[in-house]
C-alpha cells in the first residue's frame, strides 16, 4: 500500500505541480481514508518530500497548471516567438512538459480565447480545481 501512496504522490505532483493533500491522496489511491493516506505519505517523505500543501500553495499551483495548459496549446498552435518570450520561466517549463505528456488535456483556443476544455481535462481538473475557476478562463 505504501508503494501505491508513493506512486500516487509522484503522479499527482507531476501534473498538479504540488503535493496532494490527504483527501486528494486518499481519493487518488482509493480504498484508504485521508488519515491513513497522511500517515503513509509521511512514511514516504524521504523519497517523495511529501507535506500537506497550504491553501496558498494550492491556489498558486492551480493558477500555474491552468496557465501552463493554455500556454502549451498556444505553443502547439505556433504562436509567435515574441509571445513565448513573455511566458514566465516556470510556466514555460511546465507548458512544455504538458505539451509532451498531456496533450489530450489542452484547451481549445480560438482567436486567443479559451473556448472549451476537453471533457477529459475538465473531468480530471475539476477533481482538484474548482469548475468555476476553469470556466472563468473560458469566459474571459
Amino acid at each position: 500500500m505504501t508503494e501505491r501512496v508513493r506512486k500516487a504522490i509522484r503522479e499527482f505532483s507531476d501534473f498538479m505541480q504540488r503535493n496532494p493533500d490527504p483527501n486528494e491522496l486518499a481519493r487518488q489511491v482509493g480504498g484508504i481514508t485521508p488519515q491513513e493516506a497522511e500517515e503513509m505519505a509521511y512514511k514516504t517523505n524521504e523519497e517523495t518530500d511529501w507535506y500537506p500543501p497550504s491553501l496558498e500553495q494550492k491556489s498558486k499551483a492551480e493558477s500555474l497548471v491552468i496557465m501552463a495548459l493554455i500556454s502549451a496549446e498556444r505553443i502547439r498552435q505556433n504562436i509567435s516567438q515574441d509571445w513565448i518570450k513573455h511566458i514566465p520561466a516556470q510556466e514555460l517549463e511546465v507548458a512544455k512538459k504538458f505539451l509532451q505528456k498531456y496533450p489530450q488535456l489542452l484547451p481549445t483556443i480560438v482567436n486567443d480565447n479559451v473556448i472549451a476544455w476537453p471533457p477529459e481535462a475538465k473531468a480530471y481538473l475539476t477533481k482538484y480545481i474548482d469548475e468555476d475557476r476553469l470556466q472563468s478562463v473560458v469566459d474571459r
